[in-house]
């Protein structure tokens, strides 16, 4: 047997997919409308230094890119634990690093083509001054060492998970500590003077890759070199060990075992029944979702999922509405923000593991054999959408209206130009949850895995309006709710009963014709 023999697979897939070069052109198109505009922007603005500015934007894309391609990585081992697949490549000689760097290259092999797409246009920026050769390199390893470490660390939670929604969870959550958590230390280190011992605020600085960022321009390199090469070391032994966590796990977790007597089945039960609730009220509540509609039932079996989420957001931003009310205004208006980006995110995710796990759970063939319609259907599954979501998005729209209070305050200009932003940030919000949702229920039904999914789903419903700053988010809101509500409405059933074509993608089911006559044959 070869070295490494999934890996050699993986890459002879990768070559013959156009999926791989399809996403380097789009990457690469998009890197240049991007710093097109910006370099637009710049002239028209009369700006000097043009040059940093586009890199400047252009790094902080490729940033955000590399860490949502890490996110792939998510579902790519306990998605086969799920299908039961996993357990037939360890009856071979395979060992588990074959497995895991097989998965790891089946990934990233796409991810660093996109990353190969952002380097040209970042090379632009040399020409256009402001931006040195040293800066250019270092930038590129920063951004190597950042899809790296989040496909290793989504890949070693994969390993340690089973359902989809807790692998991608717990990886948005490690990769956001990662990137977020180093500054927040030093910023309360630097504000109250604890005294935190110096070896774990380097340890929380080294692994994070937003320090290798932050510290590749020339500036503050030339002060702190030793932070550049510590990052990018740090981040590398850490993309070893949990590479090696993962190919010692996998070989280990591939099989249901039975649970050992002690305290743990009991803490489950436990879990269960307050996740599920009492059984005569789970009977109950059957029955009323039932008779109301049967996919609104099947999509919202959960019911501590609304209380969960509520307290949660609740909790949140009555913090924030606290410091706003208290005179911080800009702490209430990004807290706001903040908040309202992981609500459309999880609005998204939550839409499309409805229409997902109903075709994996083979609920959706079920219901479209049966006399309801498609229309009870689709609003059935946005039902349970609202009804999850409605209170946290009504929280966040409080949270956004507190920069608006003193209309007729002593400066009544400023009032109403804050009250007006508030407003488009409520109108904002509320549009783009109707979009996240509708957007999240058609790439469900559209595609098969859940990951890829939802981060298609994710890039259109809030990565493109983003970019697209020259027109209101409003505007692309609407056209992207009548859009894919109209396409879902035409074509649920066809999807719905699809099959998958060689590229992944649901493919309409054709009427099956009977074969015509065999023409006669004569025989000399």
């Amino acid at each position: 047997m070869s070295f490494l023999p999934i890996v050699e697979r993986e890459l002879r897939v990768a070559a013959r997919k156009s999926s791989l070069y399809r996403v380097r052109v789009l990457v690469a198109g998009a890197t240049v409308l991007v710093g097109a505009a910006v370099l637009g922007i710049g002239f028209l603005s009369g700006g000097t230094s043009v040059g940093g500015r586009v890199f400047t934007v252009l790094l902080g894309l490729a940033f955000a890119y590399c860490l949502l391609e890490g996110l792939r990585a998510a579902d790519a081992v306990s998605e086969e634990k799920r299908e039961g697949t996993l357990g037939l490549l360890f009856l071979t000689d395979l060992r588990g690093y074959d497995v895991v760097l097989g998965k790891l290259i089946s990934v990233a092999i796409r991810s660093f083509h996109g990353v190969l797409a952002f380097v040209p246009m970042l090379g632009i920026a040399l020409i256009l001054g402001g931006v040195t050769i040293g800066e250019f390199w270092r930038s590129a390893l920063a951004l190597v060492i950042t899809l790296l470490v989040a496909l290793a660390v989504a890949l070693c939670v994969s390993t340690l998970s089973r359902q989809a929604h807790r692998a991608m969870g717990v990886s948005i959550l490690l990769l956001l500590a990662q990137e977020i958590l180093p500054s927040i230390v030093q910023n309360i280190q630097r504000s109250t003077g604890l005294g935190l011992p110096k070896l774990i605020v380097n340890s929380l600085v080294f692994v994070s890759p937003a320090t290798a960022l932050g510290t590749a321009r020339d500036l503050a390199y030339r002060v702190s070199p030793e932070y550049f090469w510590g990052s990018v070391a740090g981040c590398f032994l850490l993309t070893c060990l949990a590479l090696t966590i993962a190919s010692f796990v996998i070989s280990r977790t591939w099989t249901d075992r039975d649970a050992a007597p002690s305290l743990l089945p009991t803490f489950r039960a436990l879990w269960q029944r307050w996740q599920h609730g009492n059984p005569e009220k789970r009977a109950s509540r059957r029955g009323r979702l039932l008779d109301r509609n049967p996919f609104l039932w099947l999509a919202s079996r959960n019911p501590r999922d609304r209380l969960n989420l509520g307290f949660s957001f609740g909790v949140a931003c009555a913090v924030g509405i606290i410091a706003g009310v208290a005179g911080d205004m800009s702490a209430a208006w990004i807290s706001g923000m903040l908040l309202s980006v992981v609500l459309k995110a999880w609005i998204c995710w939550r839409a499309v593991q409805v229409f997902s796990d109903a075709r994996r759970h083979g609920a959706m063939e079920l219901f479209l054999v049966t006399p309801r319609g498609t229309e009870e259907m689709i609003r059935g599954s946005m039902i349970a959408v609202r009804e999850v979501f409605l209170w946290p998005v009504l929280f966040v729209m409080i949270l956004l209206a507190v920069p608006s209070r003193g209309l007729f305050g002593p400066n009544p200009v400023e009032e109403l130009w804050r009250a007006g932003l508030a407003t488009y940030g409520v109108l904002t919000l509320f549009t783009g949850a109707l979009a996240s949702g509708w957007v999240g229920l058609w790439f469900g039904l559209s595609q098969r895995k859940i990951v890829p999914s939802f981060l298609i789903a994710l890039l259109v419903s809030m990565i493109a309006p983003a970019m697209a700053f020259c027109v209101p988010n409003l505007v692309i809101h609407f056209v992207l709710i009548w859009w894919f509500r109209g396409q879902l409405h035409r074509r649920f059933r066809i999807l719905g009963l699809g099959e998958l074509n060689q590229a992944g993608r649901l493919k309409p089911r054709q009427a099956s014709v009977p074969n015509p006559e065999p023409p006669p044959m004569f025989f000399s």
